[in-house]
């Protein structure tokens, strides 16, 4: 391949790159709720955690799909695991990453939580989140109403910060029963399937949480 094509696949990822900088599926877009505008991603020098909101929560994002991976990969293996025996070096391979991951979400939903408080609401968005039709947006996408109920019920008071505040407390749900099945493997023990079952449960939960608060503010008018 030349040179002048392989310039031309550079400039083509990176204009992708930039056109879905907000990203897709945890809380993307949220960051234009503040003044002054916090989604431009990368290094702003201006702010104490030296990223932009915007950054964050692609970052935190990124961190938490990751870990879900790691996890879904760890449960295959319990799942293969009745037929074929267990492997505890494998498990704990998945598990080690899974908690190294969460860990950096935790952290970066953290650091978005507390920048949040740093910042002003923007008054015209807080209005089209307190006018946006939360109950016929569920109704027309099959919305779980569970989840879907306690992520509006934040967004319609205008309340972002706080909704930044409840995933990042799911996240400490989710690593503090990661170290615990960490402590069961690392005791050459098989893990509980029930334990399984509602860590499994807790990352499905929280993971649509996001992504319910991420599509509403990407369907903001």
């Amino acid at each position: 391949m030349n040179k002048t094509k392989l310039t031309i696949i550079f400039i083509l990822l990176v204009s992708l790159t930039t056109a879905y900088a907000y990203g897709f599926f945890a809380f993307n877009e949220s960051c234009n709720t503040f003044m002054p505008a916090q989604c431009s991603p990368g290094i702003d020098k201006s702010l104490a955690s030296g990223a932009s909101l915007g950054q964050l929560v692609i970052d935190g994002g990124g961190y938490f799909l990751h870990s879900n991976s790691d996890y879904q990969l760890f449960l295959g293996k319990v799942e293969l695991s009745a037929a074929y025996g267990v492997n505890y070096e494998e498990l704990r391979a998945s598990l080690d990453k899974a908690i190294e991951n969460m860990k950096m979400a935790n952290s970066l939903y953290y650091e978005i939580w507390q920048l949040s408080l740093t910042l002003e609401y923007d008054p015209v968005v807080l209005g089209k989140l307190k006018g946006f039709d939360y109950i016929g947006y569920q109704v027309k996408n099959g919305l779980n109403p569970a989840i879907f109920g306690a992520v509006s019920s934040l967004l319609k008071k205008g309340n972002v910060r706080e909704s930044y505040c409840a995933f990042y407390l799911g996240t400490e749900k989710i690593l503090a029963g990661l170290k615990e099945m960490k402590a069961v493997v690392d005791a050459n023990q098989a893990p509980v399937i029930a334990r399984c079952w509602r860590l499994n449960q807790s990352y499905l939960e929280l993971e649509l949480y996001g992504q319910y608060a991420a599509e509403v503010f990407m369907n903001l008018n």
